[in-house]
């Protein structure tokens, strides 16, 4: 697992991107799914499964 911390110019932590090898997590900074890029079917979702875009968007949802 390979983990990224993102932060703004501040220091204040925006989120994570944790990779897996089957898929890429968006966190928040508290370690609360806020979505995912599926590998296999190219599609990043919602933490609730719904559909948010078409490629990796991952970065988009922090």
């Amino acid at each position: 697992m390979n983990e990224q911390i993102i932060r703004y110019p501040n220091g204040q932590i925006i989120g994570r991107i944790r990779e897996l090898p089957d898929r890429i997590e968006a966190r928040a900074p508290g370690g609360v799914l806020l979505g995912w890029y599926c590998k296999v079917s190219d599609r990043t979702r919602y933490a609730t499964g719904v559909q948010f875009a078409i490629g990796n968007a991952v970065r988009m949802l922090l």
